[in-house]
């Protein structure tokens, strides 16, 4: 008989454990599980349980099950109360937040009365512009900041004022793909311009882009903004207008991370809340890796087996929301909320620290050969919302697949993030890479990049991802700052992908592109429009990039095709669909429909400049067509076809759109 033990933040620990005497902490009733040994399960009844120190959980808690009790809503809070306040003498009121004694445990949210307050920022609309750098013409932006670390930023404009306090201030750079988190030393202000000397030298050039001043006690000007001076261990708040701070229920996340399962097999979590779970930067670390790599999750699986997350929530986390890593394998989390990230949704793979992709060797490839069981293998993330995400760390992703395979992204809906969507791949170039056989299916992506950063795309792959497929996708509405919007990007190396009907539109920059891979199949798909552009491929190898077969391509505005479409003419491509030839390709395109019904075929464009005509001469689109796809209403997001559509004679085969995102069943978590 399995045994079942109750807990209530009414309970009394020296209680039985039963549902008329139940425990009061999850901790003891963990004990009593693992003493009753496997099969136990934990209930807990309505209510808050706060957690001093993060949950931990092996090997001996396998086949335990943590759930909420039917119509309870329990929350497991790593948040801390914030009492003892005082008005200081500039009108702003001071608490002591003793657990804060360095930068790497400071917070990032702050809670009045149940609703958070934002950090002060400066400025309070917009951005700052940083001056462009000395870089001499002709050498890569990448090069020049790597061989130039900056000591100082100069900012356009007379704007930071060098009375404030920048002690504990924080300078976020928004570069093209990450966000630069900085320690202002001192600002100087002549000559019309500003510059930050900085307590640390920036990896990345500063220069031409955009920033914003964060967690100034100087800039504590609004009612409702706050700032945390972890040198003196204070948080300063301006309150809002009726807020009594005498009697106000006040809070900011002191646990570090939520849970860990490290060992352990069959461990299920239903329908629990997840709240509130602090990071920050340790003092001097910049997060100028892509994806805010480096940031920590609040629920880490290591070493798992078939555990479960089912109906839970995790929201107002200062990192991501959760991360399987060394190990990790056939572990779900299924219909879960995670809202209000500092970072990011779900990061899974091997712990890549160590190790930078871009070597000529991947040390992380060895080590999986030599020990497999460091593999992340077998997991799933379905029926998932994952929104507002990246509020501290723009760079992150709502799901990022590092180095992990047979990974199962099914039928979530990702949005409202600041960068990719589905980033997968965690290698640079054709090297050996543990990204593959992984599936990207059936998820609505939409509302992301916002204008902020630039290089992103609703899915990413980078590196060789033999058998991984992207299919049956919604994506729209990617929005970049300077470049790189796309709705489905194959970046460095992507080679063995298959992106499969999918319906992308409303990017700012091209639906698909390609920056450089290996025979990438990009078919069935409908590429609804583009605002500068529909189809990129950036750089040409001596094989074929991708296949592009049975897609149509509906555009209004912008152009076809960008990037780089000439072949080399030092080498044959040794096959051909008809065998008898030989060509200098390093695409194939065929089979496709194209129309903008604001142009005349004439006055289009394909490939490197060419005509339609000259385009299939090439050995281009030889059976291809201009025609309208009659779309039922694509200015909507319709794009289901009329039934005497052109593209059914090219073998184009519909796709139901019906079947994406959150499939509708019983909920574990009430709304």
């Amino acid at each position: 008989m399995k045994h079942v033990f109750h807990v209530s933040p009414k309970g009394d620990d020296a209680a039985t454990g039963s549902a008329a005497r139940p425990f009061a902490t999850i901790e003891h009733a963990i004990l009593a599980a693992r003493a009753a040994g496997r099969g136990a399960r934990i209930v807990l009844e309505d209510g808050t349980y706060r957690l001093a120190r993060t949950l931990k959980l092996g090997r001996a808690d396998s086949g335990l099950a943590i759930e909420a009790a039917p119509g309870a809503r329990p929350v497991l809070s790593g948040c801390r109360a914030i009492t003892g306040w005082r008005k200081e003498k500039d009108g702003r009121w001071s608490a002591s937040v003793l657990w804060v004694n360095s930068r790497a445990k400071a917070f990032r949210q702050f809670f009045v009365n149940g609703s958070e307050r934002p950090r002060a920022v400066f400025p309070k609309a917009g951005f700052l512009n940083t001056a462009p750098d000395p870089r001499p013409e002709g050498v890569p932006w990448g090069e020049w900041a790597h061989n130039h670390p900056r000591d100082a930023v100069e900012i356009l404009g007379e704007s930071l004022d060098p009375s404030w306090d920048y002690s504990c201030g924080e300078l976020v750079v928004y570069h093209y793909w990450v966000d630069t988190h900085l320690a202002p030393k001192a600002v100087r202000v002549a000559d019309g311009k500003t510059v930050v000397e900085l307590e640390y030298p920036c990896r990345r050039s500063p220069g031409d882009t955009v920033c914003r001043l964060e967690n100034s006690r100087s800039i504590v000007t609004e009612p409702g903004e706050w700032a945390l001076d972890w040198r003196k261990r204070r948080l300063y708040y301006l309150p809002r207008k009726g807020e009594d701070m005498a009697s106000a229920r006040t809070e900011a996340p002191c646990a570090a991370a939520l849970l860990e399962i490290d060992g352990g097999e069959d461990i299920t979590f239903r329908g629990v809340r997840f709240f509130g779970a602090r990071y920050d930067l340790p003092w001097g670390e910049r997060n100028d890796l892509q994806a805010s790599f480096g940031v920590a999750s609040a629920i880490v699986l290591r070493n798992a087996r078939r555990c479960l997350l089912e109906g839970c929530a995790i929201e107002n986390v200062d990192g991501y929301g959760v991360e399987m890593r060394d190990g990790t394998c056939d572990c779900t989390l299924s219909r879960c909320r995670l809202l209000h990230l500092g970072a990011g949704g779900v990061r899974l793979g091997c712990d890549a620290r160590s190790w930078r992709g871009s070597q000529p060797e991947n040390p992380l490839v060895d080590a999986a050969v030599r020990d497999p069981r460091i593999r992340v293998r077998g997991n799933e993330i379905s029926d998932c919302e994952i929104g507002d995400y990246g509020r501290s760390f723009p760079s992150a992703c709502g799901v990022f697949i590092t180095d992990a395979e047979h990974t199962r992204i099914v039928h979530n809906e990702i949005h409202d993030g600041y960068y990719t969507g589905v980033s997968c791949g965690w290698v640079w170039g054709h090297m050996p890479s543990l990204s593959y056989h992984n599936e990207i299916s059936f998820n609505h992506i939409h509302d992301i990049g916002k204008g902020l950063l630039s290089d992103m795309g609703g899915v990413y792959t980078l590196g060789v991802s033999t058998g991984t497929v992207v299919t049956n996708n919604v994506i729209h509405d990617i929005d970049a700052r300077h470049y790189g919007g796309w709705g489905l990007y194959t970046d460095e190396g992507s080679s063995g992908i298959i992106m499969e009907n999918n319906v992308v539109y409303r990017t700012k920059f091209a639906c698909y592109h390609m920056h450089f891979g290996r025979e990438c199949i990009i078919r069935n798909n409908v590429f609804g429009g583009g605002l500068l552009e529909q189809v990129v491929r950036s750089r040409r190898q001596a094989h074929i990039s991708f296949f592009f077969y049975n897609n149509i391509v509906f555009w209004k505005e912008g152009a076809l095709h960008k990037g780089n479409w000439d072949d080399p003419d030092d080498y044959e491509f040794p096959y051909h669909p008809d065998k008898s030839r030989k060509l200098r390709k390093t695409t194939e395109c065929d089979w496709n429909l194209y129309f903008n019904p604001n142009l005349r075929r004439k006055d289009v464009r394909f490939g490197p400049d060419l005509t339609w005509e000259e385009w299939r001469a090439r050995g281009e689109d030889v059976h291809s067509l201009w025609a309208d796809p009659r779309f039922a209403d694509p200015g909507a997001g319709d794009f289901s076809l009329s039934p005497d559509s052109p593209a059914f004679k090219l073998g184009f085969r519909p796709i139901d759109v019906s079947a994406v995102g959150i499939r509708k069943r019983p909920t574990v978590l009430s709304d």
